[in-house]
């Protein structure tokens, strides 16, 4: 598996005894960097659970060069379960995403999917340097729609504090991500996910028209198309400031052109 440097990943262990899975007593995550430094976390946070017998602990690449992460239960018997993972933490090439991570593809379709649509290589494991290229496609393509009512700064603000933005964002990227895997493919070209991709550009698109509001808003700035459509105040009538006297010729008193 390879990362970008600076990409946070979440390296997932699963713990088996006589194939049932099961919560070892203990669990750790040992971390050894390129340049030889080893960290032990856990037990506990930043080592978590999300299941029986599954663990994760998010890992950052801050060194360039092969990175082992080591997770290590150990049973009521004290017996020891090593479950290694290697990560190759790679120079950024100028496509990594703005805001979009592979933690936002996890929450669409589930880990083991994501690993399946970018796994190139058959190791069962997703190729991130893909899945940051690809989610910097999808964030380009949203960004299309909405520099028509912001500014990119604005728009990458709106992005950062817009959950629902950025799930569309995440479905996007999976659509991509289908479409360039032949067995993936429907008859008619389309991805597995054309559904959610066409409701996603429906909503970039009212979006970038003010048709809807977007929650990030308040932090990145109103959307410029807003601004026809919004409505002046009623005016209530007024008295007129001046009154003309009346006389024989002209009852309702002088004025006018």
């Amino acid at each position: 598996m390879s990362i970008i440097s600076t990409e946070q990943i979440r390296v997932r262990f699963s713990f088996f005894q006589d194939g049932v899975a099961f919560n070892p007593a203990s669990v750790t995550v040992q971390v050894r960097q390129p340049s030889g430094a080893s960290t032990i976390y856990g037990p506990g946070v930043p080592v978590m659970t999300d299941g029986v017998g599954s663990f994760y602990y998010d890992f950052a690449g801050t060194e360039l060069g092969s990175v082992v992460i080591v997770g290590i239960g150990i049973d009521g018997l004290g017996n020891t379960i090593v479950i290694p993972e290697v990560i190759e933490v790679v120079p950024a090439t100028g496509m990594q995403p703005r805001v979009m991570t592979s933690l936002e593809l996890d929450m669409c379709i589930g880990p083991q999917k994501v690993d399946e649509l970018f796994d190139d290589d058959a190791d069962g494991k997703r190729d991130s340097v893909l899945v940051m290229q690809c989610l910097r496609r999808a964030e380009d393509y949203a960004l299309s729609k909405l520099l028509k009512g912001w500014s990119e700064d604005g728009a990458v603000l709106v992005m950062n504090n817009d959950s629902v933005l950025r799930m569309h964002i995440a479905w996007a990227a999976l659509e991509f991500a289908s479409e360039r895997r032949p067995a993936f493919l429907a008859a008619d070209g389309k991805g597995q996910f054309w559904a959610q991709f066409e409701r996603a550009e429906k909503y970039f698109d009212e979006m970038s028209k003010a048709q809807r509001a977007s929650a990030g808003e308040a932090i990145g700035g109103g959307n410029a198309q807003s601004g026809g459509g919004t409505a002046l105040p009623a005016r209530t009538a007024t008295r007129g400031r001046f009154v003309f006297a009346p006389d024989k010729n002209s009852p309702f008193g002088h004025g006018g052109f």
